[in-house]
Order: structure tokens, then C-alpha cells, then sequence
């Protein structure tokens, strides 16, 4: 999956919520790895639980992270908030949307 970030993408991957998939209203949250995990491997872990739970979780990596530095040129930035507001628009575009309830992961 993709998130449409300043003329490129961030790449993500997407893990719909159990009881309600892909439903308008079913909550979601997005989560940034840290700079030393890619975000396959928070998929298999902290989603999970959320998920399981019919939580949607969208989990990036951000830039100066993973795939979207080494491959993608989108380096470690001093406005994080930027990419994070890429990722809320991207959820409340359409399929994915969170219409009035978004959160940061813990």
C-alpha cells in the first residue's frame, strides 16, 4: 500500500479491523515504526492485537525509515507531523476513513 507524500509515496501496509473490514466507521489508527524496525515487523506484532479487536491499523515507515529512505529518498525530518497528517488524510480519503476519531499509537 501506498500513502501519497509530497510528489512520491510512503510505503505502508494495511491490516483491516476483524468484526467490521473496511467499513466507513470502522476506527483505525497509524502507526510510525522507530528508525532501527521497518514496519513489517510491527505488523506482526502490536496490530495484531488491535486488529483482532476489529481496530484497522495502518503502519508506515516514515521518513528517514525503512523502505521510504532506501529506496523512496524521503529522509529523516524535523517535521514528522507532515508525514503523519498524510497518513490521517489518506485514512479519512475513503475506504480506510475514521470520520471524527483518529489517535496516535501508544
Amino acid at each position: 500500500m501506498e500513502v501519497p507524500f509530497e510528489g512520491g509515496h510512503l510505503p505502508a501496509l494495511f491490516r483491516a479491523g476483524a468484526e467490521r473490514p473496511l467499513e466507513a466507521d470502522n476506527p483505525a489508527y497509524w502507526f510510525f515504526d522507530a528508525l532501527i524496525s521497518p514496519r513489517s515487523c510491527s505488523t506482526s506484532g502490536a496490530s495484531r492485537f488491535w486488529v483482532k479487536r476489529g481496530i484497522s491499523c495502518l503502519v508506515m515507515d516514515g521518513p528517514g525509515t525503512g523502505e521510504a529512505i532506501r529506496f523512496r529518498g524521503h529522509y529523516l525530518r524535523h517535521d514528522y507531523e507532515v508525514a503523519g497528517s498524510a497518513c490521517v488524510d489518506y485514512l479519512k480519503s475513503g475506504l480506510m476513513s475514521i470520520p471524527g476519531r483518529s489517535a496516535s499509537s501508544p
